[in-house]
C-alpha cells in the first residue's frame, strides 16, 4: 500500500524529501487505478508535474503516468515479487523519445539523471516498509 496510496508517497519518494515545501494535491480517489496527485516545487529538479495510476494489481504490478514539467507523458512501473528475505521491488520508467535528436540524447542521460533517485527512493522504501513492521510509521490505504 506504500506505493499503491499516493498519500505515502511523501514518505518514501526522493523528490518530496528534496522540497519539503513544495505544494501537492491529491484526487479524491487516492490509491489503484485513476488515483493521481500534482505538485508544484520552487526548486528547479523538482519542477512541477503530476501522475496517475493506470494499472494496479495488488502485491504484484502498479504502473503510472508521469508528465513532468509540462513535457512528454512517460510511463512508471513497480514490479513486487516473492523474495527470500521479503519482497523484491522494481521502480522502472520508461518514455517514447521519437526521433528527436535532442529527446534521444536525453532519453540516453536518463539513467544518469533519475538512477540515483530511484535507488534513493527504493532504499527509502524499504526503510519505511521495516519502520511499519514495527509499527512506527503512518500509512494510509
Amino acid at each position: 500500500m506504500l506505493v499503491n496510496a499516493l498519500r505515502n508517497w511523501p514518505q518514501w519518494s526522493p523528490w518530496h524529501s528534496k522540497d519539503p515545501q513544495m505544494k501537492v494535491e491529491f484526487s479524491e480517489k487516492d490509491t489503484g487505478k485513476g488515483a493521481w496527485y500534482r505538485w508544484r516545487s520552487r526548486r528547479r529538479k523538482v519542477g512541477k508535474g503530476s501522475l496517475v495510476i493506470i494499472e494496479s494489481r495488488t502485491n504484484e504490478y502498479i504502473a503510472n503516468e508521469m508528465n513532468l514539467m509540462q513535457q512528454r507523458v512517460s510511463r512508471g512501473y513497480f514490479r513486487f515479487e516473492p523474495a527470500a528475505d521479503g519482497t523484491r521491488v522494481t521502480w522502472c520508467i520508461d518514455a517514447e523519445m521519437g526521433q528527436n535528436p535532442v529527446r534521444r540524447f536525453m532519453g540516453k542521460m536518463t539513467d544518469k539523471w533519475v538512477g540515483s533517485d530511484f535507488e534513493k527512493g527504493l532504499h527509502n522504501l524499504k526503510r519505511v516498509c521495516e519502520k511499519i513492521q514495527g509499527r512506527e510509521a503512518v500509512v494510509y490505504e
